[in-house]
């Protein structure tokens, strides 16, 4: 369990029907929520300073970077342990996991470089399904 704490451990919680303490609570919500992206960008950034730049996701062309977030996100979960998921890590080293949270925030961060990677390759809007 991550030592962080709920936007709502205050006793603001979505139950309150106090005006004044359901605004409390949507401040509370939104402070943690803009906490939480980030995290996932602090994450990002952590990998583009350590060598996991643009032209090195470049080189994952194959959903390299979407297994890993993929591996990432379920490691440790109920469902993958319950059905067996083998692992979907793409390179030789292995994941690396920490705590749930910690995990999640690392997938995220690893979508993220997805997203760039594909937007990059695929020229100014990613897609040619996109207007």
């Amino acid at each position: 369990m991550s030592d962080r704490p709920s936007p709502y451990d205050a006793g603001l919680g979505p139950v309150s029907n106090s005006p004044g303490k359901l605004e409390s609570s949507r401040k509370c919500a939104a402070d943690y929520e803009r906490k939480v992206v980030s995290d996932v960008l602090d994450a990002w950034i952590h990998q583009r300073e350590h060598g996991f730049d643009l032209e090195h996701d470049l080189s994952h062309n194959d959903g390299d970077l979407s297994r890993a977030a993929a591996d990432y996100a379920l490691h440790g979960t109920h469902y993958a342990k319950a059905n067996g998921l083998p692992s979907l890590w793409p390179w030789g080293d292995g994941c690396k996991p920490r705590d749930r949270r910690e995990n999640l925030v690392r997938a995220a961060a690893l979508l993220l470089s997805e997203i760039v990677r594909f937007d990059a390759e695929k020229g100014p809007f990613g897609s040619e399904d996109r207007p």
